[in-house]
């Protein structure tokens, strides 16, 4: 049995790792990030209201109502926090390439739109940069902060960004061991660390990773 670490809270919408854990793995989650609001004074008037990351929507909604007619995500985890919150979403992006995202979320803006994108002081705006034509608003509302997180060596380790890999690298090295990244960002900053073998999950679905798992933990 496979001892497996991922750089995030479970919750309940993870059923790969609870069908790991009935089947006798070890799954240890901890997030080596920690975040802080940014206070919003005002919100600018937009069309879309656009989330990358639950982090995103849970500080912009602890502030503010959603006040735009549509709203995107960057895919399913963020959509879980968004109904949460009891929205919906006019587009959700299929894949962790936020390029891939950004494209496709373009595809469909008819007019000219204002594009409003909540996110962390340090996002890259990946999603943004594939948007031309239209007007982006980008609304800073948390920080983002690595934390030291000791882990006890395991046989598997999930990072889900680039952020999350220098928390984990404040108390330890990255370890000689398999390594599953969360999107081709993460997947580079871990190359870029010294990993040398890294499956990079391009679309991160609950059987996609728990398949993706068992091949490299049976492997």
């Amino acid at each position: 049995m496979a001892k497996i670490f991922i750089s995030k809270s479970l919750t309940s919408d993870d059923q790969w790792a609870k069908t790991l854990i009935n089947e006798g793995h070890v799954v240890t989650d901890s997030s080596c990030i920690q975040t802080q609001s940014i206070i919003v004074h005002e919100v600018p008037e937009a069309d879309w209201t656009f989330f990358s990351s639950a982090q995103g929507v849970k500080h912009f909604l602890e502030q503010h109502p959603i006040t735009t007619k549509f709203i995107g995500v960057m895919g399913e985890g963020t959509l879980n926090a968004l109904k949460n919150f009891g929205h919906r979403a006019d587009f959700v992006g299929q894949s962790s390439d936020p390029e891939v995202v950004g494209k496709a979320f373009m595809s469909q803006l008819k007019g000219e739109q204002k594009i409003l994108f909540p996110a962390s002081q340090i996002s890259k705006q990946n999603i943004a940069k594939q948007i031309t034509g239209h007007t982006i608003l980008q609304l800073p509302c948390y920080q983002t902060f690595p934390i030291a997180t000791k882990v006890e060596k395991q046989d598997l380790y999930i990072f889900t960004s680039p952020s999350n890999v220098d928390g984990f690298l404040l108390e330890q090295p990255l370890p000689d061991a398999l390594f599953i990244a969360y999107g081709p960002t993460t997947g580079t900053y871990l190359t870029e660390k010294g990993v040398a073998d890294v499956v990079v999950m391009n679309q991160i679905t609950d059987n996609n990773l728990l398949n993706t798992i068992k091949e490299k933990v049976s492997g």
